[in-house]
This record gives structure tokens, sequence and C-alpha cells, in this order.
């Protein structure tokens, strides 16, 4: 009996606490209003000069920095900046000089070799002038040699006498000879010491110099984005300091291809300096980059790059300074417009949960232009609507996905570019 009062309590006690009802939770909410909204790209950018003079790696010459001063030093015209280093111009000295050591090796040893031929060419000359005495003198007997004889010595005074013609023959031309085999070889000496003062030259213009006076810029390198600085690889006409000529400046902001696309030249550009949180300045998007480049090497990825104008601040920044970039793009008065978390998706749809004191309404809304914080609503809530900025529990939602259009949104949105 005991058992059965027991049972039957706890059955009372568990159909009492599934009958109560949940508390509808208390979530925060924002009232919707008319305002007007704004498009804003927010990217960063720097501070870059507007006329300025570049110092860059040589052209057709590829290198590492071993040099480089301090962003921001004040230098004067012709203070060295910068010092490269090319290894491989290095190596071709080393191997030319040798082989100019090896040219005038050779060209001792051509000298030695002609010497010794020449002396032995006299020695055949001296020689040949013996025997042609020994036989002119052999000649003054001929009267008395039968005719044979006489016969012999004449064919051997010819002899002679042609030997004679040959040498001197020789003689000429071995001069020639070895005035042209020393000519070429000097040539090619002279070949390889324009190469050592051509490579000299190289290697001399590796060390950079300042082309003017001013504050000097690191560059970022292409590669890595950051400022360059010591072991950084670098190759022809790469920009590695900039020098400011005046105290006129720019801003150059770089950004993907998502972003750059709306952007148009005249938008309007608020900056805040990340050195000076309390200076402000303003201009204009005044130039686009017509292709982007690669964010990296062999990425299909591109990033673009965009100037504006810097025609107002409170303090003159400092070239090189990054700041934040606020770029206006279009203006939009009396429309609907709320915190981009106050939207979710459900099945595919746009929904905002709208708060009313049985539970949440959820109801499909139709967007409009958006930024980073907020987004137009063109239909399905009204002014007065208190939405929620987070998703309720599911058992207090009820859906109602028809929409509502939003009675003077359209009519009195005004669409203005900022200027």
């Amino acid at each position: 009996m005991k058992n059965h009062f027991a049972f039957l309590f706890l059955f009372v006690l568990l159909f009492s606490f599934s009958c109560k009802k949940s508390e509808i939770p208390s979530l925060a909410t924002y009232k919707v209003k008319m305002l007007d909204f704004e498009s804003i790209i927010s990217v960063q950018g720097y501070v870059d000069p507007l006329n300025s003079v570049s110092v860059a790696c040589p052209g057709q010459i590829e290198g590492s920095i071993i040099s480089l001063v301090k962003d921001g030093t004040i230098v004067n015209k012709g203070d060295t900046v910068c010092v490269l280093e090319n290894k491989d111009i290095l190596a071709e000295i080393l191997d030319i000089n040798s082989k100019i050591e090896n040219a005038d090796m050779q060209l001792i040893k051509i000298q030695a070799n002609q010497a010794l031929k020449q002396a032995l060419l006299d020695a055949e000359v001296k020689t040949n002038k013996a025997e042609t005495l020994i036989a002119n003198l052999d000649s003054l007997q001929l009267k008395f040699y039968s005719p044979t004889q006489r016969k012999i010595k004449e064919l051997e005074l010819n002899i002679a006498k042609i030997k004679k013609q040959k040498l001197e023959k020789r003689v000429k031309s071995l001069v020639r000879i070895q005035q042209s085999e020393i000519r070429s070889q000097e040539f090619q000496k002279k070949r390889l010491i324009a190469r050592v003062e051509s490579a000299n030259q190289r290697i001399k213009s590796l060390t950079l110099t300042a082309p003017a006076s001013g504050i000097v810029i690191i560059n970022k390198h292409f590669i890595t984005r950051n400022k360059m600085h010591i072991g950084d690889p670098v190759w022809g006409n790469m920009s590695i300091i900039t020098i400011p000529t005046n105290d006129k400046f720019k801003v150059k902001i770089e950004m993907p291809e998502e972003k750059f696309k709306p952007i148009k030249e005249g938008n309007t550009v608020e900056y805040s300096f990340d050195a000076m949180p309390d200076n402000k300045g303003w201009g204009k998007i005044i130039k686009k980059s017509p292709v982007g480049r690669p964010i990296k090497k062999d990425s299909n990825i591109k990033i673009f790059e965009i100037e504006a104008s810097l025609d107002s601040f409170k303090t003159m920044p400092e070239p090189g300074f990054t700041c934040d970039c606020n770029i206006r793009m279009l203006q939009l008065k009396n429309v609907i417009a709320i915190p981009q978390v106050a939207l979710f998706e459900q099945d595919s749809m746009k929904v905002v949960y709208v708060s009313k004191p049985n539970g949440f309404e959820m109801r499909q809304v139709k967007t409009g232009l958006s930024s980073a914080k907020e987004i137009v609503i063109t239909h399905g809530i009204k002014i007065n609507d208190r939405i929620t900025l987070s998703k309720p529990p599911a058992e207090f939602i009820r859906r109602n996905i028809v929409f509502k259009k939003v009675a003077s949104t359209k009519p009195d949105s005004i669409k203005t570019k900022i200027k």
C-alpha cells in the first residue's frame, strides 16, 4: 500500500514540473529607428611623401642588404644610406684576376718562345752567310776547274743564294707572327682588365648614397611586405629608401580585390594615426592602380594599391606613419538600419527576432547596403520594433516570415555621395 502511495506522489510531482511553463528569457534588444546610414570601408594605410627621391638597387643587379641606415634618420646629400652585396660579382672579379695572371704568364711564355725561335733563325742566317762566303771564295778557282766541276760549284752557289732568300723571308715572317701573337695576348689581357673594371664599377654601385637631403623612409619589401632590413634580397631597380623633398604628403593604401572594386576616385577619407592617437586627417581617393600584384610569389590572390590625398590634418604626420583609413562610399538618409549582430540566417533566409510579450517572432527581412557594423533593412520590420541582439531559444520563437513593407523608408531614402 505504501508503495502505491509513493508511486502516486512521484507521478503527481513529475506532472506538476512538466506543466510548469518556462519563463521568457530576457535578451538584449535594439529599438528599430530611422537614421542616416553611411557605408564605410576601413583599411590600413601609411603616409607617403607627395614629392620624393628614391634610392634603388642598380639595374640588372641582384644582391642582399648588408648595411642600412635606420628608418627616420636625417641624411645629407651624398651620405651612404645602404650597402648591398653580390657574391656573384665578387666571384667574377676573383676569376678574372686569375685569368689576368694567367695571361701575363702566357705573354712571358710567348715572348720566351719567340726569343728562342729568333735565336735559332739568327744562327741559321749566320750559318748561311758563312756558307755563302765560302762558296764565293771557291768561285775564284772556277777557271781552274773542269766544266763539270765548274757546273757543280755554280749550282752550289745558287743553292746558297736561294737558301739566303728563304731565310730572309722567314725572318720577316717570324717578326710578323711574333708581333701578332703578342698583340693578341695583350688584347686578351686588356679585355680581362676591362671586365675587372666593369665588375669593380658594379661593386662600387652597390654602395648607395642619398640623392638629396632629408628624412630616410625605409620602404616595404615586395615579398615580405615588411620594412626592409639587413639580409633582405633585392634586385634591379627595386626601391629601398624614399627621401621626401617637401612637406606635402599622400596616403598609400593596399587592399584585397573585394574591397578595392567599389571604391571610386573622389570618395572622402578620414585618417587616424597609430603613433598620434589624438591626431586626425582628411582627404580623398585620387588614384586607383589598374592592376594588382600577387600577395606573395606564385599566389593567385592579388593586392591593389590606392593613393589618397592628405588635404588637412590637426598635426602634420611624419612620413612612414601608419594610419586607419575610413573611406566613405555613400550615404543613405532616413533609412532603417540595424546592427549586424541582430541579423540571422535561417533556412537560407535573412531573419530577425522581434520581441513580443509572449515570446519572439521570427521575421524574414530584405537587406540593402551594409557596413562593418550596420546593415540597411528595406522590408520586414517597422519603426519601434524591438529586435534581439542574440538568437532566442527555439521554444520561444514564433514564425512569421511574411514581409512587412516599411513605410516611408524607400520614398525618403536619398542616396548621396560624400564629397
